[in-house]
């Protein structure tokens, strides 16, 4: 199966929603989003190392982090421009009988890490991430390149940027729509041309050639016809 994709049907969202299920993870998504953390979940656990330091940004609404945590990953950090969700850490903590994980990480010292702060110039160090994921977050008033040279910047040799985002090969007006206050840019076959294109300026390289080509709109929202794409880039040297 190929890691590099779009979106093609309902059922491919389905099936990745009865994943999350068999796993029995409390936080598994059911809807059309399980297709993209289906997918960024399940390669960051196939890679097997569970020491792996990993960054989570545009956190706000995401369960990655928590799904990692359940499968044992103890080296979590998420960032995003909007409010801290506590509420979720302590739901995370409280699932898995664990209250001083919850009382460290709220302290800033715990598995999961959460702050506030502008994924396009943050405050982590260089080279200190193994991944760094992305769920539908540079859709929404990203400039790509600084997206590119930040992530690279924080990514290790060898470590991967995931990254899901709308899409459809043919412009989408979106002009006025403000979900969740931000503006909103369903990406099109140019733009992502040109964000592959950045990205390698980066030193960031595709892990596999994707098809940009899709003739139906699996997902329908705010009065929009699209939908999603997923690429996982690899950091050189």
């Amino acid at each position: 199966m190929k890691i590099n994709s779009v979106l093609l049907g309902t059922k491919e969202y389905a099936d990745a929603g009865n994943e999350f299920k068999k796993l029995k993870l409390a936080v598994g998504e059911i809807g059309p989003k399980a297709w993209d953390l289906w997918k960024a979940f399940n390669f960051i656990v196939a890679q097997g190392d569970k020491k792996a330091v990993i960054l989570d940004v545009g956190t706000y609404g995401c369960r990655i982090l928590e799904l990692l945590y359940f499968k044992g990953y103890k080296r979590l950090y998420g960032c995003d421009i909007r409010r801290i969700e506590y509420r979720h850490l302590i739901y995370t903590f409280w699932l898995k009988k664990n209250l001083l994980d919850l009382f460290k990480s709220v302290l800033g010292r715990g598995p999961i890490r959460l702050s506030r702060q502008d994924l396009q110039k943050t405050d982590y160090p260089s080279a200190y991430f193994d991944f760094i994921t992305s769920i539908s977050v540079i859709e929404h008033g990203i400039d790509l390149q600084l997206y590119c040279q930040e992530m690279a910047r924080l990514l290790k040799p060898g470590g991967h940027l995931i990254t899901s985002c709308d899409y459809w090969p043919e412009y989408v007006d979106t002009s006025g729509i403000m979900p969740y206050g931000l503006t909103w840019n369903i990406l099109s076959k140019e733009d992502i041309e040109k964000l592959i294109s950045q990205a390698g300026n980066s030193n960031l390289s595709l892990i596999e050639p994707v098809d940009l080509d899709c003739n139906d709109p699996v997902i329908e929202w705010r009065g929009k016809k699209y939908t999603f794409i997923f690429l996982v880039w690899k950091k050189n040297g």
